[in-house]
């Protein structure tokens, strides 16, 4: 478990054992409870504080890192420093807390760089074996074809990996080095060249029912992505295209 400290004006104390630890976790901090974590007795003293737990349950790091060659554990580690891992987890939780106005696999996209980020640099690694993957030229299309067949509904990076039967999290990696891009922004590359194709080909169409038909979650998520790629909206986009 993680707790990611977001005020705090208080101190306290953790024993275990004739073992006793003064800490605080105030901001940008946070702590990392792995599974050699024992606490006999705490204390606190000072402000109510708040900090955001991240739970990583043993069955959801085995979904996704099933590979027997690696045993994915933490140090318990108490008032850490890592910007990259904290403004991460606070972005996902302020995606979470708006309802996923960016779609899911956006979320989904956060996620696994918060557990790739864990895994690169706090995991316990116990090596046994290592097993080459590798995305060849059938898989791709196969990929590439799934994407294009798929673009109005929803599409996770578990969905992609189960497809060429990667585990999730080899297939996180696989796909980047492979596309130049996460699966997230190469499905939102796809939907802006449909959206695209449809304000040029069907220009009485609402923007409200291409963002259905092109997978979005509305039509200001659309939007919002389309000033991304073409740099203006759809509507200016369209003028200076018909």
């Amino acid at each position: 478990m993680l707790s990611v400290g977001l005020k705090s004006n208080s101190r306290r104390w953790y024993r275990s054992g004739y073992k006793t630890e003064e800490l605080c976790l105030s901001p940008p901090a946070f702590d990392m409870l792995g599974s050699t974590y024992e606490r006999d007795h705490a204390r606190w003293e000072g402000e109510e504080g708040r900090c955001l737990r991240v739970s990583l349950p043993p069955h959801v790091l085995q979904r996704h890192f099933p590979d027997d060659s690696t045993q994915f554990d933490m140090e318990t580690r108490f008032e850490n420093i890592d910007y990259p891992l904290r403004n991460t987890i606070l972005a996902l939780a302020a995606e979470m807390r708006a309802g996923f106005p960016n779609g899911e696999m956006y979320a989904e996209g956060l996620s696994w760089a918060a557990l790739g980020w864990l895994h690169a640099n706090y995991r316990k690694v116990q090596k046994v074996f290592k097993r080459e993957q590798t995305l060849t030229r059938s898989k791709q299309q196969r990929i590439i074809d799934f994407i294009e067949a798929s673009i109005d509904s929803t599409i996770s990076v578990d969905q992609l990996a189960a497809l060429v039967n990667i585990s999730p999290s080899h297939f996180f990696p696989l796909f980047r080095r492979v596309f130049g891009v996460t699966p997230y922004q190469y499905v939102m590359k796809k939907r802006i060249e449909r959206v695209a194709c449809i304000l040029k080909t069907e220009p009485d169409r609402s923007l409200s029912e291409i963002a259905l038909a092109t997978g979005f979650s509305n039509q200001a998520h659309m939007i919002n992505v389309f000033k991304r790629f073409k740099h203006q909206t759809p509507l200016r986009w369209k003028l200076s295209n018909l």
